[in-house]
């Protein structure tokens, strides 16, 4: 429940590329590759998502476990990391969809 509630949250900061109408596009096209290619990209933006909050959250356990100067280095380097898992989702998207317009 709380990967779904992040990920809706993050899909008002940075809209998802994948829309039902690219969906139906997809389908249309009826090639298999192209059907699993989009399925796989749709799981790992998910994915992606998911990992936003869970790093998130270690990044703030890090720092609550008082280990001093690690902490704050657990802390940073989590930051980081649940930044850029949805930016690399929306990559992966965009990837996706450039390709599928110059088919």
């Amino acid at each position: 429940m709380t990967c779904l509630g992040t990920e809706i949250l993050l899909n008002r900061v940075l809209p998802n590329k994948l829309t039902p109408k690219l969906f139906g596009t997809v389908i249309s096209i009826n090639n298999d590759l192209i059907n699993a290619k989009f399925i796989e990209v749709e799981r790992q933006s998910r994915l992606l998502n998911g990992c936003f909050f869970a790093f998130l959250v270690l990044a703030i356990g890090s720092l609550m476990a008082q280990f001093g100067f690690v902490g704050y280095i657990g802390l940073f380097v989590g930051l980081v990391v649940a930044v850029m898992c949805p930016i690399i989702a929306r990559h992966l998207q965009s990837q996706f969809v450039q390709r599928l317009a110059n088919l």
